[in-house]
């Protein structure tokens, strides 16, 4: 099902008696032994493969206490605060937060909220648990950070980013993962942290997803690389470079991961765009993203990769 990004409807031809042989290949009565069953079998004893070796079970349990209020959260020793709200409006007092991670929506690239309804339109009717809201249409909510405008899209990230800044301590840090090739998409993000007051220190490529799945294996030009965005409320004097980020890029091929054109023009954008986040940059967005292009084109000669036309 998450093969691709997207639900998708499947196509499965099946033989022509409907309920078939012990023989058959693909009538009901062989697709419920080794599809359905092998579900159910599947959900009572959970395995995965831990290196070479099949293990069985669930994950472990989280040992920690989990509680609802910042107060607990203080008063019992390695404790879990688990807050179920907008990350643009957090529980949490000024200042008392070391290090927030997070893995904001790529601008356009993966529609949760559709995905979500997909579920809901289901769920409403299920009613898995007392209180699931059986009311609402649809579970997309004011604000949240998915958008096809890169003005929305940085509007409301700009949100969130402000209320990391509000809970980060000083000298706090915050890291996420980004990938976008699109001009448009860096220059929404470096935006919208500028605004929020984080300026961002290091640009570091790592590699992405399974090189298996569909949206890479269909792709012309797979993205196999993300980056790993860290930002300070004060740089220090330390900002990403390109020549930095190349050598990362050189390691990642060294190493056997496929560097493509949209890695190189993700990767590379963010170093150079990356400047503008710094107060003392007096530079236009538009003068960096220029040379940002520039910049990429030239390392995209360097691997031998072929470019392609986006819509900027």
């Amino acid at each position: 099902m998450f093969s691709h990004h997207i639900l998708k409807p499947e196509r499965t031809p099946l033989e022509a008696h409907p309920w078939g042989t012990i023989a058959s290949s693909g009538s009901f009565s062989t697709l419920f032994k080794s599809r359905l069953l092998r579900v159910l079998e599947y959900k009572e004893s959970p395995h995965d493969l831990v290196g070479a070796e099949r293990v069985f079970g669930i994950s472990m349990t989280l040992n920690a206490p989990v509680v609802q209020q910042w107060s607990e959260f203080t008063r019992q020793p390695n404790s879990s605060l688990v807050v179920g709200k907008s990350s643009a409006h957090l529980d949490l007092p000024d200042a008392a937060i070391d290090l927030v991670v997070n893995d904001p929506p790529y601008l356009d690239n993966v529609h949760y909220s559709e995905l979500a309804d997909s579920f809901h339109a289901w769920l409403r009717g299920v009613r898995p648990f007392e209180g699931y809201p059986t009311e609402l249409s649809t579970t997309r909510a004011e604000g949240e950070v998915q958008s096809a405008d890169s003005d929305e899209f940085a509007k409301a990230i700009e949100d969130v980013w402000q209320e990391c800044a509000r809970v980060l301590k000083e000298d706090g840090i915050l890291a996420f993962t980004f990938h976008q090739a699109r001009a448009a998409g860096w220059s929404a993000l470096v935006t919208a942290l500028r605004n929020a007051g984080f300026v961002i220190t290091a640009v570091q490529p790592v590699k992405g997803e399974l090189s298996v799945a569909t949206p890479k294996s269909g792709a012309s030009d797979p993205s196999n690389l993300d980056a790993v965005i860290v930002c300070r409320k004060t740089s220090g004097g330390v900002r990403p470079s390109v020549d930095r980020v190349v050598t990362e890029l050189r390691e990642c091929r060294d190493a056997g991961v496929a560097v493509g054109w949209s890695d190189i023009q993700s990767v590379v954008r963010g170093a150079v765009v990356a400047s503008y986040t710094d107060p003392t940059c007096d530079r236009s967005l538009d003068d960096l993203l220029a040379e940002a292009g520039v910049a990429a084109d030239r390392v995209c000669a360097e691997f031998a990769v072929s470019s392609q036309k986006l819509k900027a």
